[in-house]
């Protein structure tokens, strides 16, 4: 039997088609109705929610700040105190609601943060960028003025530039459908303990889904490895597989996230039950900033011999991962999965960070296409999201 936190709430798509997704989040809502958004409270602060619920009884409500639980409510009122200390400092409140019949519903309250520097950071596009040679090693030690960046064509100045590592939220969404039972299950539990022990480091922090026919959530963001590999050692293999919802459900959880985001996608079978479609994902991916790297294993029969996967998903993940400045790995064997996640540990680790104000002020909601490219050295590889989608006001 699996273990894991109720499943992730269903995004809320404007077409047609998914009018029945958004009747089902709208059975459940919650709403944060304290402390008063962007205000800098100090001392002991009290966190009240207000929870719509009309077709089921609530179970329970969550209260987070800044990733840590710290009050769960299972009766009315929905509030708790907490102790936000001396300081002004910037916090994310985040309230869960659960009901009687499993479903879930979310709000999330930033404090600390004035909305004239929201404003600014909203206009900064960011760019992540992976330089390697020939050979596809790593090319580090270049500098600002290596970078040539344009937008549509047009050059554009990089106001922000760096080659540290920054701060890294990372998901970790792996397949756990009936195909992976077994010693792909546990090896790919392995390779991801591995690359959380690498990579939760510092300011870096992780989550960890699961999906088959279904999207699970395991563990929510957090930088402490041992509940993170906790998560993942709990997981077991059933059922059919949602690729595309998983990846959208995921995207959705990230995509109002600031900073550098991750998503490592690791799945061996065609999606057989998801209700969304492959456009809408790749759509939905090229909407963000979020990087996406895919492992597509190869199916084996009983006599080991390959079962190709289908063109055509390989090429759906190829996509995906190419949009969003990622890159997509087809191994033939589960055993190359550690060497291929610490190749990508080691790129989230050595990319070079951009950002640019665009010199196109529109807010039309029109795709920018986004190329980068090194100054005199064109015997390097560059690798970097496609573009964006201009945010509408």
């Amino acid at each position: 039997m699996k273990r894991f936190v109720p499943a992730l709430v269903s995004l809320m798509f404007l077409s047609l088609g998914f009018a029945s997704l958004q009747e089902r989040e709208q059975e459940l809502s919650i709403k944060i109705i304290s402390p008063p958004a962007r205000s800098f409270p100090t001392g002991r602060v009290e966190i009240a929610a207000e929870v719509h619920s009309p077709k089921s009884s609530v179970k329970q409500v969550e209260f987070y700040v800044d990733d840590r639980l710290i009050a769960t409510v299972k009766q009315l009122p929905y509030k708790c105190l907490w102790d936000a200390g001396a300081a002004a400092t910037r916090h994310v409140i985040e309230v869960l609601a659960f009901d009687t019949e499993g479903n879930f519903a979310r709000d999330v309250l930033i404090l600390g943060e004035r909305e004239v520097s929201f404003e600014v950071e909203v206009d900064l596009v960011p760019v992540y960028v992976t330089i390697t040679d020939r050979e596809e090693k790593l090319v580090p030690n270049l500098e600002k003025e290596d970078f040539i960046l344009t937008e549509d064509d047009i050059p554009q100045v990089i106001s922000h530039f760096s080659r540290e590592n920054v701060p890294l939220s990372m998901v970790i969404l792996i397949d756990i459908s009936s195909s992976m039972i077994g010693a792909r299950m546990s090896r790919a539990q392995q390779a991801a303990v591995d690359m959380v022990e690498r990579m939760v480091t510092g300011e870096n922090r992780a989550m960890v889904i699961g999906f088959d026919d279904r999207v699970y959530l395991f563990q929510d963001f957090t930088d402490s490895p041992p509940i993170l590999k906790s998560a993942i050692k709990s997981m077991e293999a059933d059922g059919g597989t949602a690729l595309y919802d998983a990846i959208a459900h995921t995207v959705r959880k990230l995509r109002n996230m600031s900073g550098k985001k991750a998503i490592i996608l690791l799945s061996d079978g065609d999606d057989t039950h998801s209700q969304l479609i492959f456009d809408d994902v790749l759509d939905y991916s090229a909407h963000s900033d979020i990087l996406v790297y895919a492992v597509g294993l190869q199916r084996l029969t009983f006599s080991q011999t390959f079962i190709k996967d289908t063109n055509v998903t390989i090429n759906q993940l190829d996509r995906i991962s190419s949009i969003t400045g990622g890159r997509a790995y087809f191994p033939s064997f589960i055993d190359h999965l550690p060497q291929i996640y610490r190749q990508i540990s080691r790129e989230l680790q050595s990319q070079y960070s951009l950002a640019y104000r665009s010199t196109n002020r529109k807010k039309d909601g029109t795709w920018r296409t986004i190329q980068v490219k090194i100054r005199n050295r064109p015997d390097l590889i560059v690798r970097t999201r496609k573009g964006y989608y201009a945010r509408q006001r």
